[in-house]
């Protein structure tokens, strides 16, 4: 008995039967969280997209570049890179069955990485939500999403309207430094970003989580011993 034709959504329901977890495994920073990465998720799921008959087709939608103000130890300024995508997800069996997903990332470089980075980072994000796969990652935390009860409750009140898109970029900033491993230059543009006392309680409770927070303290601390 032949089966029956599967169009896209059955195709990638098949797959959502086949992967529902992935383990955590790249350790951010010195002693610092644990994060997925794009390849773990690309091994976990390739097979069985090919399998399905499933492309996962990326484009660009838009793309603009900003200064952060941070630099290395050489004094090579890091360059955020901000885009969104759209990824097509096509029936290969049938190209005009497909939908679209668009993805919002971003990443920050030294060099020339930041493109491929913010690629990445949005086609993992794409597929862990297509297939609805578990992964134990708060993105809700990384990309800002407050708890409603935290020490950062009223500092957020008292911090001024116009100030508000400045901490959501200095915070952005801070924690793509603790990702990159770069935790002295997370805590140089803390330092240099001369916030008041409720911005830093924004900052420091509303941004980021705990394991965040003793890495930019252990640093802070050994930069100081260090002059």
């Amino acid at each position: 008995m032949d089966q029956p034709v599967r169009n896209i959504y059955q195709r990638l329901n098949e797959v959502r039967k086949k992967v529902d977890y992935v383990r955590k495994e790249k350790r951010v920073g010195e002693g610092g969280y644990l994060a997925v990465t794009h390849d773990q998720i690309t091994a976990l799921t390739r097979q069985h997209l090919i399998e399905h008959g499933i492309l996962i087709l990326p484009s660009l939608v838009s793309s603009m570049v900003s200064a952060t103000g941070t630099f290395t130890a050489k004094g090579i300024p890091f360059i955020r890179y901000e885009a969104r995508y759209r990824f097509q997800v096509v029936n290969m069996d049938d190209p005009q069955d497909k939908f679209e997903v668009e993805i919002e990332s971003h990443a920050m470089d030294q060099g020339d990485k930041a493109p491929g980075k913010a690629l990445s980072y949005a086609k993992k994000y794409a597929v862990l939500k297509l297939l609805e796969i578990e992964s134990g990652e708060e993105e809700e935390e990384r990309a800002f999403q407050r708890s409603k009860v935290t020490p950062a409750a009223g500092a957020e009140e008292a911090v001024k309207p116009e100030r508000k898109e400045y901490i959501n970029r200095l915070a952005s900033t801070v924690i793509d430094c603790l990702e990159m491993n770069m935790p002295e230059e997370a805590c140089k543009a803390i330092s240099e970003a001369n916030l008041e006392v409720e911005e830093k309680i924004w900052l420091w409770n509303g941004f980021l989580d705990s394991k965040q927070r003793a890495l930019l303290k252990k640093t802070a601390e050994a930069l100081k011993g260090a002059k």
